[in-house]
């Protein structure tokens, strides 16, 4: 499923990603990485209703059948840490699927569309 920010995060808490793809599996060719255990893919996204520029308010999901062995509750934290550094870096997000903006306000929609280059 196409989610907003879309990862892998391996056993040692690196997260791995790619500006404009949140496919798992485009993930997992970009990186060569190979289902071994070592790996779990996550997903970050902003609650329907807002706001979009508060990460830490943002819904993390492990996206595997289960929690794997390896699992650090700080890893989490990596993953909201990149964002935040890529949100404060000002690069433009390409995503690859649709986002809904409708249920933002009009700024936090504007801050989207001016972050998003529409």
């Amino acid at each position: 499923m196409c989610n907003f920010f879309s990862a892998i995060l391996n056993d040692e808490g690196h997260v791995l990603w790619k500006n404009g793809i949140s496919s798992h599996s485009e993930l997992e060719l970009v990186f060569k990485i190979r289902d071994d255990g070592h790996h779990a893919k996550v997903e970050l996204t902003p609650p329907p209703e807002g706001p979009f520029n508060d990460v830490e308010k943002w819904v993390f999901k492990i996206d595997e059948e289960r929690t794997p062995e390896w699992w650090d509750v700080a890893y989490e934290g990596n993953v909201r840490q990149v964002v935040k550094d890529w949100m404060a870096s000002g690069d433009r997000y390409t995503w690859d699927c649709y986002l809904d903006l409708r249920s933002l306000t009009s700024a936090e929609r504007e801050s989207v569309r001016a972050r998003i280059g529409k």
